[in-house]
């Protein structure tokens, strides 16, 4: 029995496949202009990399993210919150809470012992505290999304700034570039604002002893060093 799974963000739609109630392949495509396009894609290159060539095989598909409602032909819908809190039951079973932080925006849901949803914050103004910001102020700077994170671990001064929103935070990057400030620095500043943000959601969930960080985001090491710091802190 093959069961798949497709997370479809704004960005990118990711997916796997669990054969017998294991997972066995995934899979990443961008979604651009077409959700259920690239969740074809993605189901295209599961079954690839599985070997599964009878697609009667396939008993269920289902979706989440912000593009389900435009994956016409999946079984099943599940709303992000429910996702993020039984994945992070699944693999986390002592984490009390998880934040995810996407292309555009950052999600934070607090779990019941069983998996299931007991709280949900979400920050989506202006993309700020997201991926999509991070690539804005990569620009801005003149370097490669994948390189803010490691820069901003060379910071020699922290001063954190206001990322309530893109157009404005991009305002005070030029500024910072006038002052003659450090990419690092800057790059540091960035992110430092983006964890006040997450840790803002983590704060209206109560107080908790332990979450899972997942989406693009956890990927970011500048962010990662951030969140520890500040979580201890908490």
């Amino acid at each position: 029995m093959i069961v798949i799974g497709i997370d479809c963000g704004s960005q990118s739609t990711a997916g796997v496949l669990i054969r017998d109630g294991q997972p066995v392949a995934k899979a990443l495509t961008l979604t651009e202009f077409d959700a259920e396009a690239a969740a074809i894609d993605v189901i295209r290159q599961l079954l690839i990399s599985a070997k599964v060539t009878d697609a009667s095989e396939i008993r269920e598909i289902a979706v989440t993210g912000g593009g389900r409602d435009l994956v016409g032909f999946a079984t099943e819908e599940v709303a992000d919150s429910k996702a993020l809190a039984f994945g992070t039951h699944y693999y986390f079973p002592d984490a009390e809470a998880v934040i995810d932080v996407g292309a555009e925006g950052s999600k934070a849901v607090r779990i019941n012992p069983n998996g299931t949803v007991y709280q949900f914050e979400k920050n989506d103004r202006c993309a700020a505290g997201a991926g999509v910001f991070i690539e804005n102020m990569a620009r801005a700077l003149e370097v490669s999304v994948y390189e803010m994170g490691p820069l901003s671990l060379k910071h020699t001064e922290e001063k954190p700034m206001n990322v309530q929103c893109v157009v404005f935070a991009e305002s005070e990057v030029i500024s910072m570039i006038h002052e003659k400030r450090t990419s690092a620095n800057i790059a540091y500043s960035i992110h430092a604002g983006i964890v006040n943000r997450m840790m803002t959601m983590i704060r209206r969930l109560g107080k908790v002893k332990t979450y899972a960080f997942v989406g693009g985001g956890s990927l970011n090491e500048g962010l990662d060093e951030k969140r520890q710091e500040l979580f201890q802190e908490y």
